[in-house]
């Protein structure tokens, strides 16, 4: 995948080499017509793409199932749960499922049909093959072998993700949450830290953080500081570049010190 340009598409920007744009403002997805006019025109020089998607548009959803399920089984099950979640009619999704450490406990990334359909088909009418489409996060816990073995937490603007893997890539865990913000606007660190991380800590107290939003870069000493507090052994390696798109390159394309 290194070898391909990656494009970025979250509710509010898209983000591609060198570029940034704002999307119109949007509770959901946007619109495939908004997206595509706020493309810089150079994205349709290559011919192929890899769209990275932010985790949250993918309506991340943990799901308990009360009896053990596989197959065509497993994932006619999963839709059923996720009648009352999501916001399109299941017959209309597209679904990813994950398993976790618990065997009947499962994450699942959702996208409407159409709207993928619409995406790919615009971009190929460009001349551009989407050769990949998925998860920032995910992309990035499934092919760097870094996230392994530890806990890891991906801070957004608004939202932040928490993942532990194996020593095989295995999903143990996975959670996604709403940052917490005090009424000033400023991140609520204490209560992220005290809330929920470290609740989560394993025995050793490792955790690694990756920080994909300039507008939290004032809060890492606070956070590091908490996390120390709370018995927690902290790294926050601090990712190059202002955007999303590039912090998650950094992370790809090298260690960006990454244990």
């Amino acid at each position: 995948m290194n070898s391909i340009p990656y494009l970025y598409i979250s509710n509010s920007h898209c983000q591609g080499p060198n570029w940034s744009a704002e999307l119109e403002a949007s509770a959901g997805l946007p619109t495939i017509p908004h997206i595509m006019e706020a493309l810089d025109p150079s994205i349709f020089e290559f011919e192929k793409l890899a769209i990275l998607f932010a985790d949250d548009l993918l309506h991340p959803l943990r799901i308990e199932l009360e009896e053990k399920a596989a197959g065509k089984e497993l994932n006619q099950y999963l839709l059923w749960k996720l009648k009352r979640f999501l916001p399109w009619p299941v017959d209309q999704v597209t679904m990813r499922h994950l398993p976790l450490e618990d065997p009947k406990t499962f994450m699942t990334f959702s996208l409407p049909k159409t709207w993928l359909t619409d995406l790919f088909d615009a971009m190929s009418a460009q001349g551009v093959h989407c050769g990949y489409m998925g998860g920032l996060f995910l992309t990035l816990l499934e092919n760097k072998p870094a996230f392994r073995n530890q806990l890891t937490v991906a801070l957004f603007n608004d939202f932040y993700m928490l993942s532990r893997l194996n020593g095989k890539g295995d999903f143990l865990d996975f959670r996604t949450r709403r940052l917490p913000f005090k009424t000033s606007g400023q991140l609520d660190a204490a209560t992220l830290v005290q809330g929920d991380l470290a609740p989560m800590r394993d025995e050793n107290g490792k955790i690694l953080l990756l920080n994909f939003s300039s507008n939290l870069d004032q809060e890492r000493g606070d956070l590091l500081q908490l996390l120390e507090g709370s018995g927690m052994q902290p790294h926050m390696p601090e990712l190059p570049g202002a955007g999303v798109l590039a912090r998650f390159e950094s992370c790809m394309n090298s260690k960006a010190g990454l244990p």
